[in-house]
């Protein structure tokens, strides 16, 4: 998992030939805090097919804007720069996988 600090580093990452999913997030929001660990789980099995990347939504209001980010915790599935999904509230493991699958 990657913490990503600025829209620039965001898009380098956006222009590699991978699947990506990035988890827009609070400090303060519980379910986002429901989510890490599942994250942290991802990120570790399957990292050869997925780059898992983090933005906190209150230190990078730039890319928040973006986004257009109104809700957390926010999944996007981005691949070659499209947007595959973009989808609000914890999801279970179970489900991304499915998508990881899916997508790549």
């Amino acid at each position: 998992m990657h913490q990503i600090k600025s829209f620039q580093e965001l898009d380098q990452i956006l222009d590699k030939d991978k699947l990506i999913l990035v988890d827009f997030y609070a400090d303060w929001c519980s379910p986002c805090k429901t989510m890490m660990p599942m994250l942290e789980f991802l990120s570790g099995d399957i990292k050869e097919q997925l780059d898992i990347l983090k933005v906190n939504i209150e230190s990078e209001k730039v890319i928040a804007d973006e986004f257009k980010i109104k809700t957390v915790p926010a999944l996007f599935f981005i691949k070659d720069r499209k947007v595959l999904e973009r989808m609000t509230g914890v999801q279970s493991i179970r489900y991304l996988r499915n998508r990881i699958e899916e997508y790549r």
